[in-house]
């Protein structure tokens, strides 16, 4: 019972962080950054920013000492399921709905102003390719593109951050 405890605990944990490398790929494929090729930080195949911010996410949680939620939502819950008693089935299924829920809620978010930077940048190079056919227009649309999504990126790189610590401070409270 209690690996079980642990396995809830662990993985609401997990499906928040998961959250923040998937607003990284999302990032990366707006702004021409990634690559299906390319190996992460861990053993899954992803994005190369994807896994940067996961890794940039994961040292300031430690920096701040947001792991101690984690350790005080271990502490609790003992207080929450006795000792040797089975998971409630019903509040496990909605705890983990929420925390997914709450997970792709905060991907999007995180990434929503690359993914507005990516359509607008994209109409523009279409009227443009429009205007002028013989104009190689993808040779100098790729290379402003990704400047102007590397700019964006260190503009909102404390507000995702930021974002990121908070939710994984509130994961913890959707247990109880």
């Amino acid at each position: 019972m209690e690996v079980a405890a642990g396995a809830f605990l662990g993985t609401l944990s997990r499906l928040l962080l998961s959250a923040v490398q998937t607003a990284g790929q999302i990032i990366g494929q707006c702004i021409g950054v990634s690559n299906a090729f390319a190996f992460g930080v861990g053993m899954d195949n992803s994005a190369v920013l994807g896994a940067a911010i996961y890794a940039a996410c994961l040292v300031i949680l430690f920096a701040v000492d947001g792991h101690h939620s984690g350790f005080k939502a271990l502490a609790d819950s003992y207080q929450l399921i006795p000792l040797g008693q089975p998971l409630p089935a019903a509040a496990v299924a909605r705890n983990m709905s929420e925390a997914m829920t709450t997970a792709f809620r905060l991907a999007m978010q995180l990434s929503m102003p690359f993914l507005f930077l990516s359509v607008l940048f994209n109409v523009a190079l279409a009227g443009i390719n429009r205007a002028m056919p013989a104009m190689p227009v993808f040779m100098i649309g790729a290379p402003a593109l990704l400047m102007a999504g590397l700019y964006l990126l260190g503009a909102v790189s404390p507000t995702l951050v930021d974002e990121m610590v908070g939710a994984y401070g509130s994961v913890f409270l959707l247990a109880r």
